[in-house]
C-alpha cells in the first residue's frame, strides 16, 4: 500500500472522487490536498520545517494542470527548484483535463519528472498504473 498521496486539484468534487477511488482500491493511507499549487509548497515547506518529515513525505502527487493562484506546471517548477530533496523521492502522475497536445508533450520533458499523463476522471486502469510504478520502484 501507498503511504501518502498528495492530491493538488482546485475542483473540490474531483477532490472528493479521488479520495473514494483511493478507498475502495485500498490504494495509500492517507490522501493529502491542496487546492492550487501555493497550498501544495506551502505543504512542503511545513514538511520541511520538520526534521521527522523526511519519512512523511507524499510518494505520490497526483497534479491537476489548470488552477488558479499557481497552475501545476508554475508549482512543479518550484517544487523542484526548492525542494529537490523531496522532489526526487516524490512520484507526479498528472491529472488534468487538458486537452492541449503541448501539456502532453511538455509533460515528457525530463525536467518535470513527471511519471504519467492521466486525463480526469480517475479510472481504476490509472490506479493500476501508478500502484504497478511504485511496486516496481521499491524493487530497485
Amino acid at each position: 500500500m501507498i503511504g501518502i498521496v498528495l492530491s493538488i486539484e482546485d475542483d473540490s468534487v474531483t477532490q472528493v472522487l479521488n479520495r473514494i477511488y483511493f478507498e475502495d482500491a485500498n490504494f495509500c493511507q492517507r490522501m493529502d490536498e491542496a487546492m492550487n499549487g501555493v497550498e501544495a509548497l506551502k505543504y512542503y515547506e511545513n514538511l520541511n520545517k520538520n526534521p521527522e518529515a523526511f519519512d512523511k513525505i507524499p510518494e505520490i502527487i497526483l497534479l491537476d494542470l489548470n488552477m488558479p493562484v499557481m497552475d501545476g506546471w508554475e508549482f512543479l517548477k518550484a517544487f523542484n527548484q526548492l525542494f529537490p530533496h523531496f522532489a526526487e523521492r516524490t512520484n507526479v502522475f498528472i491529472h488534468s483535463s487538458s486537452a492541449n497536445p503541448i501539456d502532453k508533450e511538455k509533460a515528457k520533458q525530463p525536467e518535470y519528472r513527471i511519471i504519467e499523463f492521466f486525463p480526469k476522471p480517475l479510472d481504476v486502469d490509472n490506479i493500476n498504473v501508478m500502484k504497478e510504478y511504485i511496486a516496481k520502484k521499491r524493487l530497485m
